[in-house]
């Protein structure tokens, strides 16, 4: 069946074809005329109207549009300009836009729209967008621009996002510059400002917010094998790389460099193990103990409370072969080390083992100067100089490091008990 212009044709000896209308005489400026119809070459082929279309495969389909060819055997093109599916790319379809291509032997190949977009490989799809190409077995492009997938199975989309090995997936934002898989399997994503999980606003280039399920990690990493290790690696572009693990022979959490090996290491026990330990929060070592004597301040001193075993009690008197400790956290010094054994020994008051720290002085055992040794003091809670070397051993509180030239107030000193 032939309808519409005149100049429409059905090649001789096709079977069961349709042009049901469309094609013109269209007038060229500035004098031409130009004829534009519609042909069918193959049996079963239709077009449904439009100009210049031509259906050569068997059973294939152009709907309509202007300049539209179709080579391939069951094949559709259903509008839109300049659109072309090649020789043996049998049940393929271009959608409509403008000068979308699928090349021959591209069987099953779609291209849904857009413009200058072309699919040369089997199965091979791209939804629209613009200058996308597919040259990959299984291979999408859903859209964007300048979009490649020319390995097996892949996908790409967003801005010149290439897929080009076997299985990656690579979404690039919309930065001009091409964003390129480099090994099989990958999962590439390019954003310039953040990826979100759960979340819409990302702070950091990765952002996970909240958790699947109520109690359960935002981020997991797993190692199969066996006795290897689970790593994060960390690394400032152009500097040395920190890596994190978790796992080995003896399941410990790591922090180490490939440079000095292991840094630190927390074993399941509970055990850290670090070459230095540096502690910037405080300048003493300090125990907490309950202390019977009521509402005591920092730099008092304490004495074990012989009518409380473990407990302690503030000073009361000189060269007292009891005394522990001062109580730390004067004048912004805080201990840089609290021991205690959570549920066995009770908690309480920080008391300064060693280190430096301040404490109460009283001067009338004689002015304090750096370098003085001091003792219990008469003095509630005070401390004072040793002029009796004698009677302070076993009272030794520890070294002046600051002086005190009369009455009572603040001296820094460095605690040894003796």
């Amino acid at each position: 069946m032939i309808a519409g212009f005149s100049g429409n044709a059905i090649s001789t000896g096709v079977s069961g074809a349709t042009i049901a209308g469309g094609g013109a005489r269209v007038f060229v400026p500035p004098f031409a005329h130009l004829n534009e119809p519609n042909a069918v070459g193959a049996s079963f082929g239709t077009i449904g109207g439009g100009l210049d279309n031509m259906v050569a495969g068997v059973a294939a389909v152009v709907a309509g549009g202007k300049w539209n060819r179709t080579l391939a055997w069951y094949s559709s093109v259903s509008g839109g300009q300049d659109n072309f599916i090649g020789l043996d790319a049998d049940h393929a379809a271009v959608g409509g836009g403008q000068t979308n291509i699928v090349l021959p032997k591209a069987h099953h190949a779609v291209v849904a729209g857009g413009l200058d977009n072309q699919v040369s490989a089997f199965v091979g799809t791209i939804g629209g967008g613009t200058h996308n190409r597919v040259s990959g077995p299984g291979g999408t492009v859903p859209g964007g621009n300048g979009n490649d997938a020319s390995g097996y199975n892949t996908l790409a989309a967003g801005t010149q996002a290439q897929a080009l090995h076997d299985g990656a997936f690579v979404g690039a934002d919309n930065h001009y510059a091409d964003f390129a898989s480099t090994a099989p399997n990958q999962f590439l994503i390019r954003a310039g400002n953040g990826v979100g999980i759960n979340t819409t606003s990302p702070r950091g280039m990765l952002h996970v917010e909240g958790s699947a399920v109520a109690g359960q990690p935002q981020l997991t990493l797993v190692q199969l094998a066996a006795g290897d290790w689970a790593r994060l690696e960390l690394q400032a572009r152009g500097q040395d790389q920190w890596q994190i693990t978790a796992g080995g022979q003896d399941n410990a959490l790591n922090f180490w460099t490939p440079k000095k090996g292991d840094m630190m290491k927390l074993g399941m026990d509970g055990t850290l193990s670090v070459p230095v330990l540096a502690i910037t929060g405080g300048a003493d070592v300090a125990e907490p103990f309950e202390v019977t004597s009521p509402d005591l301040p920092p730099v008092s001193v304490v004495v074990i409370d012989e009518a409380h075993p473990g407990k302690l009690k503030q000073s009361q008197r000189a060269y007292d072969r009891c005394v522990a400790g001062i109580i730390s956290g004067a004048n912004g010094i805080q201990p840089g080390l609290s021991l205690h054994q959570a549920g066995v020994l009770g908690g309480g008051s920080n008391v300064a083992l060693t280190g430096r720290v301040y404490v109460l002085a009283d001067t009338r055992n004689g002015a304090i100067a750096p370098g003085d040794l001091l003792t219990t003091a008469a003095t509630p809670g005070h401390a004072m100089k040793v002029t009796d070397h004698k009677r302070a051993q076993g009272a030794i509180l520890g070294k002046a490091m600051t002086g005190l030239a009369n009455g009572r107030g603040f001296v820094l000193v460095l605690v040894t008990l003796q």
